[in-house]
C-alpha cells in the first residue's frame, strides 16, 4: 500500500521561504512512466486566481536521495516527472517565498510563520484522495505548532485527504493561547502580535463561547471535535478565512484596544465561525469538492456570504453582545452603504456572486460606480427575506427555519450541495409564497427596494434624513489622496465635467495647497470651483459646481405603538422569548 508524507522546514525563516518536502512511496507507477505534480491556482473562500506557483522555486524530483530525474514545468502550475523503470519510490523539493500579509497567502519571517495549504502543497493528478501525513520541522526557536489537523507523534500529522490538508493552515512559532471548552468541545485561541497583558483573556473566552453557544443553538448540534482561531493583531489589514475546523482572522491590533473595535473583531469571530455550518458543510454548488485549478462559478455568494453577515450580527445580539438598537444600526449601515453606491443599479447580486474571480478581489477606481458588494447587499437581502418569510408565515417561520432545514437535507441526510433552484424552493416553503418576483427583482435584478414593504409589518421604519437638512448637503464626487483624484463617482458634477481618475490637483480657485481636503470638506451648495490640474504632464482647468447632495442616510426604527401581528412578527425577528436565534 503506498503511503505519502509531506515535510516542511526552514532553514532560514527570516528569509521569507519554507522548504517542502514530499515522499511517495510503495506507489504502483503509471503506465506511461509520468506523474504530474500541481499547485493550486486559488484557495477556497478567496475568489481569485492568485497563481500560487509563482512563489515556487527549486523544483527538483528523485529517485532515491541522491538520483535526480528529469522533471520540467508543463503549465505554469503543473510539473511532470519521468520515473524510472520500475521505480515506486518518489521525492519531490522546492522552496515557497512566502511573505504576504493576508490570511489567504504564506507568510515567513523569524518570528512565526502563516501556513496557507493552497500556498505551499502541491498535489499528484488523480491522487487527491489518498491519505497522508504531514511533518513540521520547527526552527530552534519556535516552540509550538498550532492546527487543526490530529497529531499522530510529535510535530506529525495525520491527513485523511488533499482538501483536508487544503483547508488547515498552521500558524507556527511562539504566540500564547487560551484553550476554552464549549458544550464539551475543546476551543483554542492563538493570538499573535498582542501580549498576554494586553489580552483580557478570561473576557475573550467568555465573550467567544457566548458566540459559539449562539451559533450552535441555531443549528442543534456542532459538527466539529475542536476548533481553532489564529489571530493576527497587524498595524493595518482586517480580514478572516474560513475553514472547516479552524479559521484566521487579522485585525488592527490599535482599534481591538478599543470598545468599537473589540465589538467588530466580535463581529469577524462570528462570522467565520457561522462559516463552520454555512459553506464548509451546508454549501452550493460546485462549492465542494473543488476544482483548484481554475473558477469555481456560482451565483450564490450572496448566501455563502450575505446569509452569514447577516446571522453574524443576530449572534452578537442573541449572545448579548450588543442590543436591539445596536442590532437595528448594523442593518441601517448596509443599508445605507449599498443605497449610496451607484453599482446597485448596475450589477446584481448573483452577477456579483459570478463575477467575483475578476471583479470582487480586484477591485478599481470605477468598481463602486459598476459593481455590488454580495457581502453587504447579500446581508440586506437576507434582511429581506427574512422579514417576507415572518410575514407570510404569521410568524411561524423565519430565515432560520430555511437554513436549519436545509443544513439537515443537504448536509446531514444527503451529503451533497444545493442549487439556486434548491434554495429558492426552501424559501417558498417557508412562506407558502412564491419566490419568483423575489428572486427576478433582488437576486438577478437590480429593482430598486422598497424597504417599507418589507419591515413595516416587523413594527418598523426607515426613517430618511429630512428634506431641510439634505438641501445644505454639497456633493461634487470625487476622492482625493494626496491631491491625486482616485475616484470619480457616477452622475456626479466631476463625472459630468470631465475630472479623471488620476489628476493631480494643483490649485482651486487659485489657492495652491499641499493637501485640500480640507478646503473640499467646506465646499456648499452651488458654490463654483476652478480645479487647476495636471493630467499626464500637461495642465489643464476644469470648472465644476457643487450640487445638492443625492445620498440619503436612513435609520431602522421601532413604531412607536403595534398591531398584534406587528408585534408577533417583531418578536420573531428580534428573536425574543427563545434561546436559539
Amino acid at each position: 500500500m503506498s503511503s505519502l508524507t509531506y515535510s516542511i522546514y526552514f532553514t532560514q525563516p527570516a528569509n521569507h521561504y519554507v522548504e517542502v518536502e514530499i515522499r511517495w512511496e510503495n506507489f504502483e507507477q503509471p503506465a506511461s512512466g509520468l506523474v504530474y505534480f500541481k499547485m493550486p491556482v486559488w484557495t477556497p473562500g478567496s475568489y481569485l486566481l492568485r497563481e500560487y506557483a509563482r512563489n515556487v522555486e527549486k523544483f527538483a524530483a528523485w529517485a532515491n536521495d541522491s538520483q535526480a530525474l528529469e522533471a520540467r514545468k508543463q503549465r505554469k502550475n503543473t510539473w511532470e516527472i519521468k520515473l524510472l523503470p520500475h521505480q515506486n519510490w518518489l521525492k519531490v523539493t522546492y522552496r515557497v517565498y512566502s511573505f504576504e500579509v493576508s490570511v489567504r497567502n504564506n507568510f515567513v519571517d523569524e518570528a512565526h510563520a502563516l501556513i496557507v495549504g493552497a500556498n505551499t502543497f502541491m498535489y499528484i493528478e488523480g491522487f487527491q484522495h489518498q491519505p497522508a501525513q504531514l511533518e513540521v520541522k520547527l526552527p530552534p526557536q519556535w516552540t509550538k505548532i498550532e492546527t487543526a489537523l490530529s497529531e499522530v507523534a510529535p510535530h506529525r500529522f495525520y491527513v485523511p485527504d488533499f482538501d483536508t490538508l487544503i483547508d488547515s493552515p498552521l500558524e507556527l512559532g511562539n504566540a500564547f493561547g487560551i484553550d476554552f471548552e464549549v458544550a464539551g468541545i475543546p476551543h483554542r485561541h492563538v493570538l499573535y502580535g498582542l501580549s498576554e497583558k494586553q489580552i483580557d483573556a478570561p473576557k475573550l473566552c467568555q465573550d467567544t463561547m457566548d458566540i459559539v453557544l449562539a451559533a450552535q443553538r441555531f443549528f442543534g448540534e456542532n459538527p466539529c471535535e475542536r476548533y481553532l482561531f489564529v489571530t493576527h493583531f497587524l498595524y493595518e489589514n482586517r480580514g478572516g478565512l474560513e475553514h472547516k475546523n479552524c479559521t484566521i482572522l487579522q485585525h488592527t491590533r490599535d482599534e481591538f484596544k478599543t470598545e468599537e473595535g473589540y465589538l467588530d473583531y466580535l463581529s469577524l469571530v462570528a462570522h467565520e465561525y457561522f462559516h463552520v455550518w454555512n459553506i464548509k458543510r451546508l454549501r452550493p454548488t460546485p462549492l465542494g469538492p473543488f476544482d483548484y485549478e481554475q473558477e469555481n462559478y456560482t451565483t450564490l455568494l450572496w448566501q455563502v456570504e450575505g446569509f452569514t453577515s447577516y446571522y453574524e450580527k443576530l449572534i452578537l445580539h442573541k449572545a448579548k453582545l450588543i442590543d436591539e438598537e445596536a442590532y437595528l444600526a448594523t442593518l441601517s449601515k448596509k443599508i445605507n452603504h449599498i443605497e449610496n453606491q451607484p453599482g446597485i443599479q448596475v450589477q446584481s447580486i448573483a452577477e456579483a456572486s459570478w463575477d467575483a474571480w475578476i471583479k470582487a478581489y480586484r477591485p478599481n477606481e470605477n468598481s463602486p460606480n459598476s459593481s455590488i458588494s454580495y457581502y453587504t447587499k447579500g446581508a440586506v437581502v437576507a434582511m429581506m427575506l427574512d422579514a417576507f418569510i415572518i410575514r407570510h408565515s404569521q410568524a411561524q417561520h423565519s430565515l432560520d427555519t430555511v437554513m436549519q432545514q436545509m443544513y439537515q437535507k443537504y448536509y446531514k441526510e444527503l451529503d451533497r450541495p444545493f442549487t439556486e433552484e434548491e434554495l429558492k424552493k426552501a424559501l417558498e416553503d417557508a412562506a407558502q409564497k412564491s419566490m419568483d418576483d423575489f428572486f427576478k427583482d433582488y437576486i438577478h435584478g437590480t429593482q430598486n427596494i422598497d424597504y417599507q414593504a418589507f419591515i413595516e409589518p416587523l413594527g418598523l421604519a426607515l426613517k430618511i434624513q429630512q428634506e431641510k437638512e439634505e438641501k445644505t448637503r454639497p456633493e461634487i464626487g470625487f476622492s482625493i489622496q494626496k491631491n491625486k483624484v482616485i475616484f470619480v463617482k457616477r452622475g456626479s458634477p466631476a463625472e459630468r465635467d470631465g475630472l479623471n481618475v488620476g489628476d493631480t490637483l494643483l490649485a482651486i480657485n487659485g489657492e495652491v495647497r499641499e493637501d485640500f481636503s480640507d478646503l473640499l470638506s467646506r465646499v456648499v451648495v452651488s458654490e463654483n470651483l476652478t480645479l487647476s490640474l495636471q493630467r499626464d504632464g500637461l495642465m489643464k482647468e476644469i470648472n465644476i459646481c457643487a450640487d445638492q447632495a443625492k445620498t440619503q442616510e436612513r435609520t431602522l426604527t421601532l413604531l412607536p405603538q403595534l398591531t398584534k401581528a406587528q408585534q408577533k412578527n417583531q418578536d420573531k425577528f428580534f428573536r425574543r422569548n427563545t434561546d436559539t436565534i
